[in-house]
């Protein structure tokens, strides 16, 4: 039989990556609180199908995608034949969740008669109205600082003249390995030219309104010419 000592994990693990058990491990640990954010006056309990979790890249066509998400399916109230899905938006795939942007992604649903019927619930209504609020609210921040994010992208690369966001496009990250602080990611294009695509990056502080001095560009400007994605110069 081989020994092994109190080092052997911290050898052989890379902590360089997040592994699926790594993000479970983390979600088990936030448990109460993704049970808390989905209980209601008909949802009594949650029961997490810790298995399913799966992260992956939100398809938008552009090179670096629409984001990496986490997502998680569950059951509720002890019913076998009962799913929902939650999901977190991810900075990336060494990223963590960020538990206050935990989003229903499927509706709570049982299975009946053949058919699964969805479970609705005014106290669940009002709870997305409140996050869909803030959201707009988040939006409306940025759009208030819109020259000041344009003229720092303009500095970014002098031959741009003028910059296009995709306001419905911005998304809010978990708590990443590389930086430890929420972030928040907004895509846009420039030059009017929807062939372009750049990623802006803040990091986020209380609601996770993003602090404007932080911005960044995630990655260079790119555009696309014929099946690839080059640099905008």
């Amino acid at each position: 039989m081989k020994l092994g000592t109190p080092l052997d994990h911290f050898l052989t693990h890379d902590y360089t990556v997040v592994t699926k058990q790594d993000q479970i491990d983390y979600l088990k640990k936030h448990e109460q609180e993704m049970t808390d954010a989905m209980l209601d006056k008909k949802v009594k309990s949650v029961q997490w199908q810790w298995e399913t979790l799966e992260v992956g890249t939100i398809g938008n066509g552009t090179p670096q995608g629409g984001g990496t998400m986490l997502t998680i399916y569950g059951k509720f109230n002890d019913i076998e034949d009962s799913d929902f899905v939650i999901g977190f938006e991810l900075k990336n795939t060494k990223s963590y969740p960020n538990m206050g942007h935990m989003l229903l992604m499927q509706p709570l649903r049982v299975l009946k008669n053949g058919g699964w019927e969805i479970v609705y619930d005014e106290e669940g209504d009002r709870k997305n109205r409140e996050r869909e609020d803030l959201y707009n609210q988040q939006v409306e921040f940025l759009k208030s600082h819109e020259e000041e994010m344009t003229n720092y992208i303009k500095s970014q690369n002098p031959k741009i003249k003028s910059v296009q966001y995709h306001w419905d496009s911005l998304r809010f990250s978990g708590s990443s390995v590389q930086y430890g602080e929420p972030y928040a990611i907004l895509f846009g294009n420039v030059d009017g030219n929807e062939e372009t695509t750049f990623m802006l990056e803040f990091k986020s502080g209380e609601n996770n309104f993003p602090h404007i001095e932080t911005m960044f560009l995630n990655r260079k400007i790119l555009i696309k010419k014929g099946d690839e994605w080059v640099n905008y110069e």
